[in-house]
């Protein structure tokens, strides 16, 4: 296990989530990125097809045109896809892309997941000013802990698990609206999501974090290791990590 996924386990666990919750939203998150990524990666290479599918409530039905010109820059694109809404002015979704564990995008996010980290842990950041705080895996961790917190107390896999889908994607939809969904970011990565999540269960029952927290339930800081459980799609790593692009959260 990577030292990301330790400091995410430890500080579920220091916050009293149920074993089956930590599972199930280390499941959610490594289907995504495998914790080895905390900021939104650039599209500026990725086919159209995919750009549809990933951002399909802006650009599903974009011309080709007006999607080539939003690649031929990160700074482009991301304003393109994020400008202009939830507190970003039409520059700032460059500003204020996905980071974290979990993606947290806009800067009205950012300004209501800092106060809760303020609130909840003692700190004193403030992530609107300094948006690439949530690179840092400390932060990260905490931003996840205090966006899950609807899973915090879920006693069985399967419930926490889609529970934790649907907060991911985008609270405002059922987890039985994304089943049914066509889209093959959902359609893909439920099952792997669900399978990664039942191994971390398995993890942890046989003890295998049992030593991650070392007196300290902050866990180890530092670098990515690999994941190895199981194999992440590329596709599922640019797509999946940003299901809720298409649902907002």
């Amino acid at each position: 296990m990577n030292n990301n996924e330790k400091l995410v386990y430890c500080r579920l666990k220091s916050d009293g989530y149920t074993k089956a919750a930590i599972a199930a939203v280390m499941g959610v998150c490594g289907g995504e990125s495998g914790f080895l990524t905390l900021k939104e990666i650039g599209y500026t290479t990725t086919p159209n097809v995919n750009i549809r599918a990933i951002f399909s409530s802006k650009l599903g039905n974009a011309s080709e045109a007006y999607i080539n010109q939003c690649k031929t820059s990160d700074y482009n694109f991301f304003n393109c896809v994020y400008g202009g809404n939830y507190g970003n002015s039409p520059t700032e979704g460059f500003k204020y892309v996905g980071r974290g564990f979990n993606g947290i995008t806009y800067k009205d996010n950012y300004r209501f997941f800092g106060n809760k980290l303020n609130a909840a842990y003692g700190e004193n950041i403030d992530l609107v000013q300094n948006p690439e705080l949530l690179e840092q895996p400390k932060y990260a961790a905490m931003a996840l802990s205090q966006y899950m917190q609807a899973v915090k107390n879920i006693t069985t896999y399967e419930a926490a698990f889609q529970e934790a889908f649907r907060q991911n994607a985008g609270p405002g939809y059922t987890f039985a609206q994304y089943a049914a969904s066509t889209n093959p970011v959902a359609v893909q990565g439920i099952p792997l999501k669900r399978k990664k999540g039942q191994a971390y269960l398995d993890a942890i029952n046989r003890g295998d974090f049992s030593d991650a927290c070392g007196g300290s339930d902050l866990g180890p800081l530092g670098a990515s290791g690999l994941l190895t459980s199981f194999p992440i799609l590329f596709f599922l790593t640019l797509g999946g990590y940003y299901l809720y692009k298409r649902f907002r959260k």
